[in-house]
């Protein structure tokens, strides 16, 4: 018998730098934050252009979940008697 344990993968680290150099503001950061792409208007020059963001545009990489390995070994006249 063997289980494999697999922990959760956490997303990577919000970058409020690179968010506000693409012009998100207030809200926006928490859905970005919680993985949804978002579309924005932002003024560039003298007109308004839509941008659309993805959450990998504002977050670092993630960390890989951790794995667990146990092989239990039972002789077959333990688990019969």
């Amino acid at each position: 018998m063997s289980y494999l344990v697999v922990g959760p993968q956490y997303r990577g680290k919000f970058d409020a730098q690179k968010a506000k150099e693409l012009g998100v503001m207030g809200p926006n950061r928490g859905r970005l934050a919680k993985g949804e792409t978002i579309t924005i208007q932002v003024k560039e020059g003298d007109e308004l252009v839509e941008r659309t963001i993805k959450p990998e545009d504002v977050l670092g990489p993630s960390d890989p979940p951790a794995v667990c390995v146990a092989i239990v070994q039972q002789n077959l006249t333990d688990i019969l008697s």
